[in-house]
């Protein structure tokens, strides 16, 4: 194989590690997303809980999307995983654990957007010079098209 068609053949492979950069990238951001969303949606239901206050009545989601009616003995004390830790407190303070852990999560999207921009500004470059190194090959031997 000529050294023209060797140099395509390592770009193809640098091209296909980026590109499972890339979906992995893709796939941890939409991760982190959904985390903000559940992170949100826990503080709108505490806030709602802090306004509907004592004995009321709320709908408690079970699995398979059954539901059973409850009452609030009390929201003074609030449950909070945190990783694998369950964590007890107040529930200003599980309004805040939330919002940390929000806020958190933003700053990894950040990151990952940063990296995933990254990353596609490399692969757009691999494949600018793996179809002029194509191209270039398109006489050499089989295997090689133009266009």
């Amino acid at each position: 194989m000529a050294e023209g068609g060797e140099e395509l053949q390592e770009v193809i492979r640098e091209l296909e590690l980026r590109g499972a950069r890339v979906e992995g990238l893709q796939t941890v951001y939409r991760s982190l997303v959904q985390g903000v969303e559940d992170s949100t949606s826990g503080i709108e239901t505490l806030n709602s809980l802090r306004e509907r206050g004592e004995d009321s009545e709320i709908l408690l989601p079970l699995r398979g999307g059954a539901f059973v009616r409850a009452s609030l003995e009390s929201v003074d004390e609030v449950l909070v995983s945190m990783d694998d830790v369950v964590v007890e407190g107040s529930l200003d303070e599980a309004v805040g654990d939330l919002e940390n852990r929000r806020d958190e999560l933003r700053e990894r999207m950040e990151e990952v957007q940063s990296s995933l921009q990254e990353e596609r500004r490399m692969l757009q470059a691999l494949q600018v010079r793996a179809q002029s190194l194509a191209s270039s090959g398109s006489g050499q031997g089989p295997g090689f098209t133009a266009g």
